[in-house]
Protein backbone atom coordinates (compact mmCIF):
# COMPACT_ATOMS: atom_id res chain seq x y z
CA UNK A 1 0.00 0.00 0.00
CA UNK A 2 1.51 3.63 -0.95
CA UNK A 3 -0.01 6.79 -2.46
CA UNK A 4 1.32 7.37 -6.00
CA UNK A 5 1.17 10.75 -8.13
CA UNK A 6 -2.01 10.27 -9.68
CA UNK A 7 -2.42 13.98 -11.38
CA UNK A 8 -1.16 12.71 -14.68
CA UNK A 9 -4.00 10.26 -14.42
CA UNK A 10 -6.68 12.49 -13.16
CA UNK A 11 -8.33 13.17 -16.78
CA UNK A 12 -7.63 9.52 -18.57
CA UNK A 13 -6.05 6.29 -17.46
CA UNK A 14 -5.49 2.50 -18.23
CA UNK A 15 -5.10 -0.13 -16.14
CA UNK A 16 -3.23 -3.54 -17.73
CA UNK A 17 -1.25 -6.42 -15.57
CA UNK A 18 -1.09 -9.99 -16.54
CA UNK A 19 -2.66 -12.13 -14.43
CA UNK A 20 -2.87 -15.59 -13.53
CA UNK A 21 -5.44 -16.85 -11.03
CA UNK A 22 -4.69 -19.07 -8.51
CA UNK A 23 -7.58 -18.29 -5.87
CA UNK A 24 -10.93 -19.40 -6.21
CA UNK A 25 -12.36 -17.20 -3.91
CA UNK A 26 -15.16 -14.73 -4.77
CA UNK A 27 -13.58 -10.96 -5.00
CA UNK A 28 -9.61 -11.75 -5.32
CA UNK A 29 -8.69 -8.09 -5.47
CA UNK A 30 -5.66 -7.33 -7.63
CA UNK A 31 -5.83 -3.60 -8.19
CA UNK A 32 -7.46 -1.09 -5.25
CA UNK A 33 -7.55 2.45 -5.19
CA UNK A 34 -9.42 4.43 -2.76
CA UNK A 35 -9.68 8.00 -1.76
CA UNK A 36 -11.34 9.79 1.03
CA UNK A 37 -14.43 10.46 -0.64
CA UNK A 38 -14.50 6.86 -2.50
CA UNK A 39 -13.07 4.18 -1.25
CA UNK A 40 -13.82 1.82 -4.01
CA UNK A 41 -12.48 4.65 -6.52
CA UNK A 42 -11.15 1.85 -8.65
CA UNK A 43 -11.32 -1.78 -8.00
CA UNK A 44 -10.41 -4.91 -10.41
CA UNK A 45 -10.62 -8.42 -9.70
CA UNK A 46 -8.97 -11.46 -11.28
CA UNK A 47 -12.64 -12.89 -12.15
CA UNK A 48 -14.55 -9.78 -12.97
CA UNK A 49 -17.03 -10.33 -10.36
CA UNK A 50 -16.54 -6.80 -9.11
CA UNK A 51 -15.22 -4.14 -10.98
CA UNK A 52 -15.47 -0.86 -9.78
CA UNK A 53 -14.56 2.85 -10.95
CA UNK A 54 -16.22 6.39 -9.27
CA UNK A 55 -18.18 3.53 -6.69
CA UNK A 56 -20.25 2.05 -9.74
CA UNK A 57 -20.12 -1.51 -9.88
CA UNK A 58 -20.24 -4.21 -12.51
CA UNK A 59 -20.11 -7.78 -12.17
CA UNK A 60 -18.76 -9.21 -15.45
CA UNK A 61 -17.93 -12.76 -14.34
CA UNK A 62 -19.50 -14.45 -16.64
CA UNK A 63 -17.25 -12.57 -19.49
CA UNK A 64 -13.97 -13.62 -17.26
CA UNK A 65 -13.73 -17.51 -18.69
CA UNK A 66 -10.00 -17.67 -18.24
CA UNK A 67 -9.08 -21.02 -16.64
CA UNK A 68 -7.34 -20.89 -13.15
CA UNK A 69 -3.16 -21.35 -13.73
CA UNK A 70 -3.51 -19.79 -16.82
CA UNK A 71 -2.00 -16.53 -17.68
CA UNK A 72 -4.28 -14.06 -19.44
CA UNK A 73 -4.32 -10.22 -20.07
CA UNK A 74 -6.71 -7.47 -18.00
CA UNK A 75 -7.00 -3.88 -19.01
CA UNK A 76 -9.52 -0.89 -17.46
CA UNK A 77 -9.40 2.10 -19.42
CA UNK A 78 -11.32 5.43 -18.87
CA UNK A 79 -11.52 9.06 -19.84
CA UNK A 80 -13.25 11.55 -18.74
CA UNK A 81 -13.60 13.09 -22.39
CA UNK A 82 -16.06 10.21 -23.93
CA UNK A 83 -17.58 9.78 -20.14
CA UNK A 84 -16.66 5.89 -20.89
CA UNK A 85 -14.95 2.80 -19.17
CA UNK A 86 -13.86 -0.25 -21.08
CA UNK A 87 -12.90 -3.45 -20.06
CA UNK A 88 -10.91 -5.72 -21.75
CA UNK A 89 -9.67 -9.30 -21.75
CA UNK A 90 -6.73 -10.24 -23.43
CA UNK A 91 -6.81 -7.38 -26.00
CA UNK A 92 -10.65 -7.81 -26.72
CA UNK A 93 -13.19 -5.63 -25.31
CA UNK A 94 -15.55 -7.14 -23.79
CA UNK A 95 -17.70 -4.56 -21.86
CA UNK A 96 -18.50 -0.72 -22.23
CA UNK A 97 -20.07 1.28 -19.84
CA UNK A 98 -20.62 5.29 -19.33
CA UNK A 99 -19.54 7.58 -16.70
CA UNK A 100 -20.53 10.43 -14.99
CA UNK A 101 -20.05 13.83 -16.75
CA UNK A 102 -17.45 15.83 -15.33
CA UNK A 103 -16.18 13.43 -13.28
CA UNK A 104 -12.10 13.12 -12.71
CA UNK A 105 -9.82 10.69 -10.87
CA UNK A 106 -9.66 11.52 -6.79
CA UNK A 107 -5.91 12.33 -5.58
CA UNK A 108 -4.28 11.89 -2.52
CA UNK A 109 -5.21 8.49 -2.38
CA UNK A 110 -3.73 4.92 -1.65
CA UNK A 111 -3.18 2.23 -3.80
CA UNK A 112 -3.21 -1.36 -2.48
CA UNK A 113 -1.95 -4.13 -5.47
CA UNK A 114 -3.28 -7.38 -3.62
CA UNK A 115 -6.52 -6.48 -1.60
CA UNK A 116 -9.11 -4.38 -1.56
CA UNK A 117 -9.79 -1.53 0.32
CA UNK A 118 -13.06 -2.18 2.35
CA UNK A 119 -14.21 0.44 5.44
CA UNK A 120 -11.64 2.99 5.22
CA UNK A 121 -9.40 3.83 1.99
CA UNK A 122 -5.81 3.37 3.56
CA UNK A 123 -6.91 0.94 5.94
CA UNK A 124 -10.11 -1.89 6.47
CA UNK A 125 -8.82 -4.48 4.04
CA UNK A 126 -10.85 -7.04 3.69
CA UNK A 127 -9.30 -10.47 4.55
CA UNK A 128 -11.91 -12.71 2.45
CA UNK A 129 -11.30 -10.72 -1.01
CA UNK A 130 -7.05 -11.03 -0.92
CA UNK A 131 -5.71 -12.16 -3.94
CA UNK A 132 -3.97 -15.24 -3.99
CA UNK A 133 -2.63 -15.44 -7.67
CA UNK A 134 0.69 -13.62 -9.93
CA UNK A 135 0.91 -10.78 -11.69
CA UNK A 136 3.53 -9.60 -13.84
CA UNK A 137 4.11 -5.83 -15.66
CA UNK A 138 1.31 -4.36 -14.11
CA UNK A 139 1.47 -0.73 -15.59
CA UNK A 140 -0.88 1.85 -15.15
CA UNK A 141 -1.06 4.65 -18.40
CA UNK A 142 -1.87 8.65 -18.12
CA UNK A 143 -4.10 8.02 -21.84
CA UNK A 144 -6.82 6.14 -22.32
CA UNK A 145 -5.13 3.44 -24.75
CA UNK A 146 -7.25 2.43 -27.52
CA UNK A 147 -8.20 -1.21 -28.86
CA UNK A 148 -5.59 -1.63 -31.36
CA UNK A 149 -3.13 -0.42 -28.63
CA UNK A 150 -4.10 -2.60 -25.99
CA UNK A 151 -4.00 -6.05 -28.41
CA UNK A 152 -0.56 -5.17 -29.15
CA UNK A 153 0.17 -4.67 -25.72
CA UNK A 154 -1.55 -8.55 -24.70
CA UNK A 155 -0.37 -9.96 -27.91
CA UNK A 156 3.17 -11.27 -26.00
CA UNK A 157 3.28 -11.65 -22.25
CA UNK A 158 7.11 -11.51 -22.76
CA UNK A 159 7.13 -8.29 -25.12
CA UNK A 160 7.93 -4.94 -23.84
CA UNK A 161 5.55 -2.80 -26.02
CA UNK A 162 4.34 -0.74 -22.87
CA UNK A 163 7.59 0.84 -22.49
CA UNK A 164 7.74 2.65 -25.76
CA UNK A 165 4.69 4.37 -23.97
CA UNK A 166 7.55 6.69 -22.59
CA UNK A 167 6.19 8.93 -19.67
CA UNK A 168 2.57 8.40 -20.07
CA UNK A 169 3.74 4.74 -18.46
CA UNK A 170 3.39 7.08 -15.06
CA UNK A 171 2.70 3.69 -12.77
CA UNK A 172 5.42 1.50 -13.66
CA UNK A 173 5.46 -2.30 -13.15
CA UNK A 174 9.47 -2.33 -12.07
CA UNK A 175 8.75 0.90 -9.53
CA UNK A 176 6.01 -1.16 -7.85
CA UNK A 177 8.24 -3.96 -7.00
CA UNK A 178 10.27 -1.34 -5.29
CA UNK A 179 6.98 -0.18 -2.83
CA UNK A 180 7.78 -2.12 0.95
CA UNK A 181 5.42 -5.46 1.23
CA UNK A 182 3.47 -6.48 3.93
CA UNK A 183 1.78 -10.18 4.12
CA UNK A 184 2.77 -13.24 1.79
CA UNK A 185 3.82 -11.69 -1.13
CA UNK A 186 6.95 -13.03 -2.67
CA UNK A 187 9.17 -12.32 -6.26
CA UNK A 188 9.51 -15.94 -8.70
CA UNK A 189 10.50 -16.01 -12.19
CA UNK A 190 8.22 -14.71 -15.03
CA UNK A 191 9.17 -17.34 -17.39
CA UNK A 192 10.60 -13.92 -19.81
CA UNK A 193 13.80 -14.15 -18.94
CA UNK A 194 15.32 -16.06 -21.76
CA UNK A 195 13.15 -14.53 -24.05
CA UNK A 196 14.19 -11.09 -22.82
CA UNK A 197 17.72 -12.08 -23.09
CA UNK A 198 17.14 -13.42 -26.31
CA UNK A 199 15.54 -10.04 -28.14
CA UNK A 200 18.17 -7.83 -26.38
CA UNK A 201 20.61 -10.27 -28.33
CA UNK A 202 19.15 -9.86 -31.25
CA UNK A 203 19.43 -5.64 -30.44
CA UNK A 204 22.75 -5.62 -30.27
CA UNK A 205 23.48 -7.98 -33.04
CA UNK A 206 21.61 -5.69 -35.22
CA UNK A 207 23.28 -2.59 -33.90
CA UNK A 208 26.63 -4.12 -34.79
CA UNK A 209 25.23 -4.49 -38.09
CA UNK A 210 24.71 -1.23 -38.70
CA UNK A 211 27.41 0.06 -36.87
CA UNK A 212 29.55 -1.88 -39.58
CA UNK A 213 27.67 -0.62 -42.33
CA UNK A 214 28.21 2.55 -41.46
CA UNK A 215 32.23 2.45 -40.88
CA UNK A 216 32.26 0.71 -44.09
CA UNK A 217 30.27 3.66 -45.86
CA UNK A 218 32.69 6.13 -44.02
CA UNK A 219 35.41 4.03 -45.57
CA UNK A 220 34.19 4.51 -48.46
CA UNK A 221 34.29 7.96 -48.36
CA UNK A 222 37.42 8.98 -47.44
CA UNK A 223 38.71 6.65 -50.45
CA UNK A 224 36.27 8.81 -52.76
CA UNK A 225 37.69 12.12 -51.20
CA UNK A 226 41.69 10.83 -51.44
CA UNK A 227 40.95 9.98 -55.04
CA UNK A 228 39.41 13.38 -56.06
CA UNK A 229 42.18 15.47 -54.05
CA UNK A 230 44.74 13.17 -56.39
CA UNK A 231 42.89 13.94 -59.08
CA UNK A 232 42.47 17.78 -58.49
CA UNK A 233 46.21 18.02 -57.39
CA UNK A 234 47.45 16.60 -60.49
CA UNK A 235 45.09 18.31 -62.78
CA UNK A 236 45.97 21.47 -61.38
CA UNK A 237 49.01 21.83 -59.29
CA UNK A 238 48.77 25.34 -57.03
CA UNK A 239 51.17 26.85 -54.94
CA UNK A 240 51.00 28.00 -51.60
CA UNK A 241 49.60 31.49 -52.14
CA UNK A 242 46.07 29.51 -53.30
CA UNK A 243 43.15 30.46 -50.59
CA UNK A 244 40.44 30.64 -53.02
CA UNK A 245 38.96 29.42 -56.61
CA UNK A 246 40.08 32.32 -58.37
CA UNK A 247 43.78 31.66 -57.11
CA UNK A 248 43.94 29.29 -59.35
CA UNK A 249 45.25 31.61 -62.22
CA UNK A 250 48.32 31.57 -60.27
CA UNK A 251 48.84 27.58 -60.77
CA UNK A 252 51.71 26.94 -63.88
CA UNK A 253 49.31 26.21 -66.34
CA UNK A 254 47.73 30.11 -65.88
CA UNK A 255 49.97 32.61 -64.36
CA UNK A 256 52.24 34.20 -67.06
CA UNK A 257 50.51 32.30 -69.83
CA UNK A 258 47.84 33.34 -72.21
CA UNK A 259 43.83 32.51 -71.56
CA UNK A 260 42.73 29.55 -73.82
CA UNK A 261 39.62 27.91 -74.31
CA UNK A 262 41.64 24.34 -74.15
CA UNK A 263 42.92 25.82 -70.54
CA UNK A 264 39.63 26.73 -68.95
CA UNK A 265 37.85 23.48 -70.08
CA UNK A 266 40.48 21.66 -68.49
CA UNK A 267 40.02 23.16 -65.34
CA UNK A 268 36.19 22.74 -66.10
CA UNK A 269 37.18 19.34 -66.04
CA UNK A 270 38.67 18.68 -63.22
CA UNK A 271 36.01 20.33 -60.77
CA UNK A 272 33.14 18.04 -62.60
CA UNK A 273 35.38 15.62 -60.53
CA UNK A 274 33.16 16.33 -57.24
CA UNK A 275 30.60 13.99 -59.05
CA UNK A 276 32.26 11.23 -57.05
CA UNK A 277 31.15 12.88 -53.50
CA UNK A 278 27.77 12.06 -54.54
CA UNK A 279 25.96 9.68 -52.24
CA UNK A 280 28.89 10.52 -49.60
CA UNK A 281 27.43 12.45 -46.10
CA UNK A 282 28.88 15.78 -44.74
CA UNK A 283 31.95 15.58 -42.19
CA UNK A 284 34.96 17.88 -41.55
CA UNK A 285 36.83 16.13 -44.05
CA UNK A 286 34.10 16.89 -46.18
CA UNK A 287 33.79 20.46 -45.20
CA UNK A 288 37.96 20.92 -44.89
CA UNK A 289 37.85 19.51 -48.73
CA UNK A 290 35.15 22.01 -49.84
CA UNK A 291 37.15 24.85 -48.18
CA UNK A 292 40.68 24.14 -49.83
CA UNK A 293 39.52 23.75 -53.03
CA UNK A 294 35.68 25.83 -53.89
CA UNK A 295 36.47 28.42 -50.75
Amino acid sequence: MYKPDMRPMESDLTICTWVKKLDTSDIPTWFSYGVSSEVSEIQLTDMGSRIRLFGDEANLQSLYTVKPGDWFHNCLSWSAATQRRHVYINGVLVDSKATPAGRTLGQDGYLVIGNEQWTTYGTGMDNFNVFGGELYKLNVFSKMLNTSEIEEIAKDMCNDVEEMYGAARSIRWEDILQVSRSGNVIEIPSGCEDTIFTRMKKKLELTEKKLNETISELETALTKIDELEKALNTSCQLNETVTSHWDLLYSNKFYGETLTTEAIEEVRRSLEKIEFLVGVKVSDKIIDFFKRYFN
